[in-house]
């Protein structure tokens, strides 16, 4: 059988990675599918520079290495439309999508798309055996204290799912209360349109930004007023609608301005505006004039609201994490209470990918 694999994440790049793995295949058919594309097998350790035609008049030189015997990498430019026609011609002479089926092989899968540098150490630290090492030491343990031990891992994984992002943040608030400035001052950048005019903002915005560690989507919309306009009022029902779809919303209140909703996060703006406020007045403002105090505030309040450690995660040999939604499932739905032989074998299956995992 021959395999490949992407091995870099499909958005562009300046370079891609291809696998290709004929460790299961025949030595001729091996030989064969290379010499289908013009190459030979490569020497394990070498790099050679060759040209390929990848089909439908592409033409491309790429950078064959040999890792080991009947296991190369092809290097391509990193051009989306040129690694998809790689990978078409590839599939017609007879190499397969390689599956990720152990929980290492998952978490490396993973970890081509990881976003920042805290979500790349949590899936290198699952992809090195942390998750594994936790798991096969609960059949050890009495029924009480795994549970005690699932609920640390599921808040872990709250984390961890939060450090791989984005955290998806709503800036809502009524019209002119500063909410198109801050997000500018957050994101560094004029993303959003601002003007003093009331609403400006109709349609939802949204802009990625940093803030500290964390990778933030945020989301900017129409202000909040009494009004009869049509096009407005949907801005409005489509930031109602994002509320719903968000990890947390700020709601912004200028100086003198209501009150937030009970479920938002409230955060006074314009603070520049407000002439001989009292001492401490501003704890709970922000300005978006000083985009780094702004950051500062903002990225506190959500660790703050989100229940997030300031360091997301340790720089080596970080503990166990699950990391999507099919881990997060089969964790829940585990049974704990069993044997321990019928934990281990459920543990042991859905680690090694032979099936869902689930003790019965």
């Amino acid at each position: 059988m021959l395999k490949l694999r992407l091995a870099t994440a499909r958005a562009r790049g300046a370079v891609a990675v291809v696998e290709l793995d004929g460790r299961m295949a025949r030595a001729a058919e091996w030989r064969q599918a290379l010499a289908r594309l013009g190459l030979a097998p490569p020497e394990p350790g070498s790099a050679v520079l060759r040209r390929l035609d990848c089909g439908a008049g592409l033409v491309d030189e790429v950078l064959v290495v040999g890792r080991e015997p009947r296991l190369a990498e092809l290097h391509p430019a990193g051009a989306p439309p040129m690694v998809e026609s790689l990978l078409l011609l590839l599939e017609t002479l007879g190499f397969q999508h390689a599956r990720a089926a152990s929980c290492e092989e998952r978490a490396e899968e993973a970890l081509v798309a990881a976003e920042g540098l805290a979500g790349a150490r949590i899936l290198l630290d699952q992809a090195q055996g942390a998750l594994r090492a936790e798991l096969l030491a609960w059949p050890a343990l009495a029924p009480d204290v795994r549970e005690l031990r699932r609920a640390a891992l599921l808040e872990r994984a709250r984390v961890a799912r939060m450090a791989l992002g984005p955290i998806v943040v709503l800036v809502a608030g009524p019209v002119n209360a500063g909410k198109s400035s801050l997000v500018n001052a957050l994101a560094g950048r004029s993303a959003m349109l601002v003007s003093d005019q009331p609403g400006t903002t109709r349609d939802l915005v949204r802009t990625r930004a940093r803030l500290g560690p964390w990778e933030v989507e945020w989301i900017d919309g129409a202000g909040w007023r009494e009004t009869n306009a049509e096009l407005e009022r949907e801005g409005q029902r489509r930031v109602a609608q994002a509320a719903l779809e968000c990890h947390a919303r700020l709601w912004l209140l200028p100086h003198g301005a209501g009150s937030a909703p009970a479920d938002a996060i409230a955060l006074r703006s314009r603070m520049d505006e407000v002439a001989d406020r009292p001492p401490g007045e501003d704890e709970g403002g922000v300005c978006a004039l000083d985009p780094a105090e702004a950051r500062v505030r903002v990225r506190a309040i959500l660790e703050r609201e989100l229940r997030l450690p300031a360091e997301p995660w340790p720089l080596a040999g970080g503990p166990s994490a699950l990391w999507d939604e099919a881990g997060l499932a089969w964790c829940r739905g585990l049974d704990t209470t069993v044997e321990p032989e019928a934990l281990e074998a459920s543990v042991r299956g859905w680690l090694d990918g032979a099936s869902d995992g689930r003790a019965h």
